[in-house]
């Protein structure tokens, strides 16, 4: 048996930042993966300023981006929105682009990666014990990255209280929409649809659901809204879906040193069903904690202290988001989306990265400083038309 401080189950951008943190502190620490590419993930590749910005810092390599600085607000037939900001209002690349990106710079970095199936996670007398399909492991401290169906999270009673659904056709071909973020809330029952550019005629295009509206059709919806967006009735390529985790997750048993990160955690953001924002903070937050807590007892703790502010986010967006999520409450947002006095604090304070909750109570001092030192260059509007009208002549 092989036996390390820290192991992180799971080889994904939460578990491999994770892994590059720690290795940059010269902690001793292995990833356990049993994919030798990047798994896909239900996820449109989206990279907020605020995911950029953090990236950059802590010298993450995502990539190449498609950075984009327009954006559509949408909630077809009732109110359409458009902004153009003088700064990128998101970088897309598709997502397993990014995931390569990471796996590259962890090898660079020299942190050990074993390709192994865990097949059992067990904790006793200090020490987690994990058995895979490639010889038996064990460690003081668990790093939980192993996605939104994590095993190590359902091994040891740890739930996630929501899930959110998603859908995705990969790589349509269209010129289109090559220069715009689209969001068109209210186009499925609990969510919305999106576009994403992803690279010269290309975008991906899915819907995401954050309720339980479809009845198990999350597929049909799709296909409507790439029917009415696109004009296609039958989308090259195949159709994929996935959920994604949010609200937290309850904790582990009394003083079990596991750290669960990213979407292993639920902590993908429930208005916007962003994630890898959340699975870079998330793995920074638990390398940290491993890296100041030389004794293993006290990592744990350390490591739900300092993720407090967002939990307070999850907190605090947990009642608002089903509620935004329906047809009434998104037709209300795009309205007021529609008013620059609150569409421009709020851009700020998404170009600035905050949080929703946050821009929420920044809102008094954000609204003079987007008027004082404007970063919207244009803004434009539309009203009462399909979106299949709406389609056939963009903004």
């Amino acid at each position: 048996m092989r036996t390390y401080r820290t192991i992180v189950a799971g080889g994904g951008m939460a578990g491999l930042a994770a892994a590059i943190f720690l290795r940059r502190a010269g902690e001793e620490v292995l990833v356990l993966e049993r994919s030798k590419t990047p798994n896909f993930k239900t996820c449109a590749g989206g990279i907020t300023p605020r995911g950029a910005t953090l990236a950059a810092r802590l010298n993450i390599n995502l990539g190449p981006l498609v950075n984009l600085y327009i954006m559509e607000n949408n909630t077809p037939p009732w109110h359409y929105n458009r902004f153009e900001a003088d700064i990128p209002v998101m970088g897309v690349a598709d997502r397993q682009v990014i995931d390569q990106s990471v796996f590259l710079q962890a090898r660079e970095e020299g942190v050990p990666i074993e390709h192994a199936a865990v097949k059992k996670l067990d904790h006793s007398r200090g020490k987690f014990l994990i058995k895979t399909d490639n010889g038996d492991f064990s460690c003081r401290i668990l790093i939980g990255a192993d996605g939104a169906n994590s095993l190590v999270r359902r091994s040891f009673g740890v739930k996630t209280p929501y899930y959110a659904r998603a859908a995705i056709y990969r790589c349509i071909e269209t010129e289109k929409y090559a220069d715009r973020i689209i969001f068109d809330g209210g186009s499925v029952p609990g969510g919305y649809g999106w576009i994403f550019p992803t690279g010269p005629g290309t975008v991906n295009a899915g819907v995401y659901d954050i309720g339980k509206n479809f009845g198990g059709k999350i597929k049909e919806g799709l296909d409507a809204y790439i029917k009415d967006r696109f004009g296609l009735t039958s989308p090259p390529g195949q159709a994929r879906g996935g959920v994604i985790p949010w609200g937290g997750h309850t904790r582990p048993a009394n003083g079990m040193p596991l750290l669960l990160v990213g979407d292993a955690g639920g902590f993908a953001d429930p208005l916007t069903g962003e994630g890898i924002y959340q699975a870079i903070y998330t793995a920074r937050i638990a390398a940290r904690a491993v890296i100041k807590s030389r004794d293993h007892k006290t990592v744990r703790r350390r490591f739900y202290r300092t993720l407090l502010p967002m939990r307070v986010n999850v907190k605090g967006t947990e009642w608002f988001c089903p509620l935004a999520h329906t047809p009434f409450g998104a037709r209300m947002g795009a309205r007021l989306l529609g008013k620059r006095w609150v569409y421009a604090p709020a851009a700020e304070g998404l170009l600035q990265g905050y949080n929703s909750v946050s821009i929420g109570a920044l809102f008094p001092f954000l609204l003079p400083y987007s008027f004082l030192k404007p970063r919207l260059k244009s803004h434009r509007s539309r009203s009462h038309c399909t979106l299949k009208d709406h389609a056939a002549r963009p903004f």
